[in-house]
């Protein structure tokens, strides 16, 4: 049961749509919810000393004002996340650090039970065009904590889909969500997904996966499917819109890519995801 929530607040649509999620599952478990922003110091100099060495006047009267101008929205993404909470009674602590991006989630989420942050992220706005998703795919190499990735549109889910194959990181995220999302008060089915080309062995994880899940009041659906885990993950989900996926990631020693299962998620960026490794 998650206690501590950790948000992402970068003043994007997809973070404002992942403090809803932190309230709702908040409200559910009388948890705190942690707010985060953050200002690029790191990424600000580094784009300023691009300039050279010739131009180093005109680079620190760019940082300051860079620096200047990162403090002034930040204060506003937090004022912003701050009326939320206190408008839906939510326990909360905010804060605003400074560093890159990753190194501060990966720092925050040792003391936390979640991270939900957009599956498009700016934190680096002042040197960057757009959002993108190369912060959550970085946090995914080695998460310290679950992740639940959202979408910029607030959509609750009616269909869980749960990809087991039988792994230790599957079966910890199949776990996870047992302990985080049971008695949550929706109209949703759950789905067990296993991908396999044999039918005895699909049959066999499907049934293992049944079990446990049973013995939290949880009567899954059972799906066996052959092909490509990661086509068959996301095609799986398209099919039971609006959904949220449950997987493990893990370093594939065939194609030595982590996570890669989470690809067509993340590229879609429409279909909330929880990972755990």
């Amino acid at each position: 049961m998650p206690q501590r929530i950790i948000v992402g607040l970068d003043g994007t649509e997809y973070s404002k749509s992942a403090i809803h999620w932190a309230i709702r599952r908040a409200n559910v478990f009388g948890a705190v919810i942690v707010g985060i922003a953050i200002l690029d110091v790191p990424g600000i100099e580094k784009a300023a000393i691009g300039a050279g060495l010739g131009a180093s006047f005109y680079a620190k009267k760019s940082i300051d004002t860079k620096l200047e101008d990162a403090s002034a929205k930040t204060k506003e993404f937090m004022n912003e996340f701050e009326t939320l909470v206190k408008e839906a009674g939510i326990p909360y602590e905010m804060y605003l650090k400074i560093g890159d991006p990753v190194d501060v989630f990966m720092e925050e989420g040792k003391t936390a039970d979640l991270i939900i942050m957009g599956l498009r992220t700016y934190f680096q706005f002042e040197t960057t065009q757009q959002p993108d998703d190369e912060l959550i795919r970085r946090l995914l190499k080695d998460p310290v904590c679950p992740i639940l990735g959202v979408p910029k549109k607030i959509q609750p889910h009616r269909t869980v889909i749960i990809a087991f194959d039988g792994s230790p990181e599957s079966a910890r995220a199949m776990r996870l969500y047992t302990h985080i999302s049971p008695n949550i008060p929706d109209t949703y089915a759950v789905k067990v997904l296993t991908v396999s080309d044999s039918l005895e062995e699909g049959q066999y994880l499907l049934g293992r996966a049944e079990r446990y899940l049973n013995t939290y009041g949880i009567q899954p659906e059972k799906i066996w499917r052959t092909g490509i885990p990661e086509e068959v993950i996301y095609q799986t989900a398209m099919e039971h819109m609006p959904c949220m996926v449950v997987m493990g990631v893990y370093m594939d020693k065939k194609t030595f890519l982590f996570g890669h299962r989470t690809q067509k998620l993340m590229e879609d960026g429409t279909i909330p995801f929880l990972v755990y490794h």
